[in-house]
């Protein structure tokens, strides 16, 4: 309550507070810090794109055509569900053996628990932009168990990237996720479920296909460049004292 009185007094003379999801939005404005509104965080789908995909990716990363690439992108910290991605990913990988690969993108407080449990994990460490939407384009199937994302931009990379996405029933990713239609939703500390749902892509290629595609069109509506244009918009309202105005869901 101490840390809620002292955000209200901070924001008090603020004509405007952004935020990149609508659960945040509803959330400030219920605790009375006023004027929020959703400015959602784009994602550059020119560069984060399926035409990436690359065939010394995959050789490297699994070997194999045949084999599934399954992909995490993000810090490896507690916050991130990290011990619900362990339990998920030894479960699928007992029952998947070669059939597919689990790459880690990304470093952490967690690293080097997380590999000692790990041990058959590739672990490609922090990526540069370039490399990390190469990766992105190369994999299969993404999986994000965070409870705590407040917009989930690394679902809408790998989205606009044309993979399924598996994530957490949780924050932002609802707002981007429509679950069986292009991405799977899974309960937060749902370890069963999530395997499953990583068993059944591995095993699904054109179900894989039609979640990615479906994603694809869903992360283009959410394009950096509307999102920056509007933006711009809400900073001239707010500089002339109108009213803002949010951009409508997915318009582009």
């Amino acid at each position: 309550s101490l840390v809620w009185k002292w955000l209200r007094w901070f924001h008090r003379p603020a004509v405007l507070t952004q935020t990149p999801g609508e659960a945040v939005r509803d959330e400030l404005a219920r605790r009375g810090i006023g004027q929020p509104v959703v400015w959602g965080r784009g994602v550059d789908t020119k560069h984060f794109h399926p035409g990436r995909r690359s065939a010394g990716w995959r050789r490297w990363l699994a070997g194999g055509d045949d084999t599934a690439i399954v992909l995490h992108v993000g810090r490896l910290a507690p916050e991130k569900n990290i011990d619900v991605l362990a339990q998920a990913w030894q479960a699928a990988h007992e029952r998947l053996g070669q059939r597919a690969t689990f790459v880690l993108a990304g470093e952490g407080p967690e690293t080097r628990r997380l590999l000692t449990r790990l041990p058959w994990v590739r672990q490609l460490g922090f990526l540069d932009r370039d490399k990390l939407a190469d990766v992105y384009a190369s994999a299969d199937i993404c999986v994000l168990p965070s409870r705590t994302e407040t917009c989930g931009l690394v679902a809408l990379e790998a989205m606009a990237s044309g993979l399924a996405v598996i994530a957490a029933d949780a924050g932002g990713f609802r707002e981007s996720i429509d679950h069986a239609r292009n991405g799977v939703l899974v309960a937060p500390d749902d370890v069963t479920g999530f395997a499953a749902e990583m068993v059944s892509l591995v095993f699904s290629p054109q179900r894989r296909a039609e979640l990615g595609a479906a994603a694809r069109i869903t992360a283009a509506a959410r394009d950096i460049i509307p999102e920056n244009l509007d933006l711009l918009q809400h900073y001239a309202a707010a500089k002339r004292g109108l009213p803002v105005v949010e951009m409508a869901p997915w318009a582009a």
